[in-house]
């Protein structure tokens, strides 16, 4: 035979008391409920302040003087919820209402000739099937009014071999380094030895002459691929003097300066129509 824990005890415990076969059902539902960590605090339907003063495991006086309903009143260890219990015997059939704190109910209902047998003075012999009522009780009452409903997470592992996209270690614990400029004069906190030591990411962005590293993404007036010291050529014709200071970065306008070291290939080597057409 299945057991409930604690009901054998009860069962002891109130053995004089018993008078039905649903008094044996009753003393078996009010053991599953102690299992799920309430405590009783009385019969009839009103709770009051003093209840959890009177809180016990067992079940109180007076509890089967009324063999057709049976009301209980039951609360938490944590006192915050309050059950009440009512049973109503209608022919073979037991019909059991919880409600929670006035505003949650729910109901099972079982059959007393087959949870009872003939024999129900006697613990050993009582009970014919505990187990449908362990778990009609779980299913109905246990998740409906005493489980907490799960809360999905939404916190994501920070471990690297969970994460199949994430390459090296993690951004917090990464040492933040600042991108050194491929070019510092000497006195600047970087000078010194350390050119070379980081990557050319982004040297375009912040040398865009390219006289660091060459390669830069504007157009020097000054420089045409001639090493720097003086262009042969000077600034653009038409700029006032000092409009260009040296050093300055400089987007041209205008077209290119023809001259033996203008880049290669002659945007304009294309020659126009009938050019050579002498006939």
């Amino acid at each position: 035979m299945a057991r409930i824990r604690g009901l054998e005890l009860t069962f002891n415990l109130v053995k004089d008391q018993i008078k039905s076969k649903q008094d044996c059902v009753v003393a078996a539902l009010h053991c599953l409920l102690i299992n799920e960590g309430l405590q009783c605090v009385g019969t009839g339907e009103e709770f009051s302040d003093e209840d959890a003063r009177s809180a016990t495991e067992l079940l109180p006086k007076q509890w089967n003087e009324n063999q057709e309903v049976y009301t209980l009143r039951y609360i938490s260890k944590a006192a915050n919820n309050r059950y009440l219990i009512k049973i109503v015997k209608a022919g073979n059939i037991m019909h059991i209402n919880i409600v929670l704190n006035e505003d949650k109910t729910a109901a099972i209902s079982a059959s007393i000739d087959k949870l009872i047998s003939d024999d129900f003075r006697n613990y050993s012999s009582a009970y014919n099937d505990l187990d449908s009522l362990k778990d009609v009780f779980q299913k109905d009452i246990v998740e409906k009014l005493m489980t907490k409903p799960r809360v999905a997470s939404t916190s994501k592992s920070t471990d690297n071999k969970s994460s199949p996209l994430r390459v090296g270690p993690s951004p917090v614990s990464r040492p933040h380094v600042p991108r050194i400029p491929p070019d510092f004069g000497s006195d600047s906190p970087f000078a010194g030895g350390h050119r070379g030591a980081f990557p050319e990411v982004g040297s375009r962005d912040l040398d865009p002459l390219g006289r660091g590293s060459g390669g830069g993404m504007i157009l020097d007036p000054f420089d045409f691929g001639v090493p720097r010291g003086g262009h042969p050529f000077g600034p653009p014709p038409g700029l006032p003097r000092g409009s260009v200071p040296p050093g300055a970065r400089f987007d041209p306008f205008g077209p290119p300066i023809r001259g033996p070291n203008r880049f290669e290939p002659n945007p304009d080597h294309f020659k126009p129509p009938d050019f050579d057409d002498f006939l």
